[in-house]
């Protein structure tokens, strides 16, 4: 009895001390956490003006490239060797090739600096909002049509109306938004990554993207026989501002602007009057890698609903119409892409003795100037 207790003893003791061996040698396997991106390293070069600096150059001075501060207190050490990085007007980013000062005023002559003079490392990604309803970044209003105002819909996202707005008025012709509304409060996509070594700048995206719902019944009323060129007038309806949006210590300002227009061709006198409403998601911009340098973003689906049409008259008639968003960039004083989108109605149709012949097109262009 005395010896099987000893042999179950000595089995339970084996037994706790190999599981303690198993359970102190197991393994660990670590899994790896993702790279952080690249620390945002700043240039050690670079002054950031401060308010206690002002600028007083006129604009003479400026596109001469001389900036001309006035301080108080000490004024930070500026050497030929500086980059300047400033927030007033639509900002400034400037390489210093000359420094003088006299009292308490300071004299720079400078030339245009870019991105990578600024900043020495990065990897940035991020999307911005541009939004008529929401204060997610500053926004400004420069400029509304008359007629043209800006509401919210039931769920807080801000639409334009742009019913009764005048596209144009002669003598001769009028031609009207009677009825319609643009919501579009695009994403502003980012991308950038510098490196310090050269090329200095690996990629550079930015792109505008969202969902465009349009509606617009066009009326034109024409007393004579009368053909408009194309796209003649352009008609400013609505001019915003947004920023600034940083890039580093580098202000960046989007302006976004809205644009109507349209063309036509009428052999008839009377009123003529159609319209559409769509619904289309869009991505549309520019990117840039140092391999393959610029390219062109540019995605698109939408769907077109016609609304009906009042044409009392014999006679022949085209007509297009388009209210096109256009947004442009300007980073550092540096002017960057402008692109834009446009929605647009095309009518083209004849009647002769009660013989309707018409065709009725909606589409979706892009544009782009770098």
């Amino acid at each position: 009895m005395k010896l099987i207790n000893k042999i179950e003893f000595f089995i339970i003791i084996s037994s706790i001390v190999l599981f303690t061996l198993l359970g102190c040698s197991q393994l660990t396997i670590d899994v790896p956490e993702p790279p952080e991106p690249p620390e945002l390293i700043i240039n050690d070069d670079v002054i950031v003006i401060d308010p206690t600096i002002t600028l007083i150059s006129d604009s003479t001075e400026l596109s001469q490239g001389i900036y001309h501060y006035q301080y108080t207190g000490t004024p930070p050490d500026f050497t030929t060797n500086s980059v300047i990085v400033g927030q007033q007007g639509y900002g400034y980013m400037r390489n210093v090739n000359n420094v003088t000062q006299s009292g308490d005023e300071i004299i720079l002559e400078t030339e245009q600096a870019y991105l990578a003079d600024v900043i020495d490392q990065c990897d940035i990604q991020d999307a911005i909002t541009l939004s008529f309803s929401e204060k997610y970044i500053d926004m400004r209003v420069v400029y509304l049509a008359e007629g043209v105002s800006i509401n919210r819909t039931s769920n807080g996202i801000g639409i334009i109306s742009l019913s009764d707005t005048i596209l144009y008025s002669d003598d001769n012709l009028t031609a009207k938004i009677t009825n319609g509304s643009i919501n579009f409060e695009p994403i502003l996509n980012i991308e950038l990554k510098i490196e310090s070594i050269s090329p200095f700048v690996r990629k550079f995206r930015l792109s505008a993207g969202g969902i465009i719902d349009f509606d617009c019944d066009l009326q034109l009323n024409c007393s004579v026989p009368i053909s408009v060129g194309d796209k003649i007038p352009i008609v400013p309806i609505g001019v915003f501002e947004f920023g600034p949006i940083l890039i580093g210590p580098v202000p960046m300002y989007v302006g976004f602007s809205l644009y109507a227009g349209f063309d036509a061709g009428l052999n008839i006198t009377g009123t003529f009057e159609t319209g559409f409403d769509t619904y289309a998601s869009v991505e549309f911009g520019a990117k840039y890698h140092y391999i393959d340098k610029w390219s062109t973003i540019w995605e698109k689906s939408a769907y077109f609903n016609q609304h009906p049409l009042v044409w009392d008259y014999s006679g022949n008639i085209y007509a297009r119409a388009y209210v096109s968003p256009e947004l442009n960039v300007t980073l550092g004083g540096f002017v960057g892409p402008t692109f834009g989108v446009e929605p647009y109605l095309e009518f083209d149709g004849s009647i002769e003795n009660n013989n309707w012949q018409w065709e009725l097109n909606g589409g979706l262009d892009g544009n782009l100037e770098i």
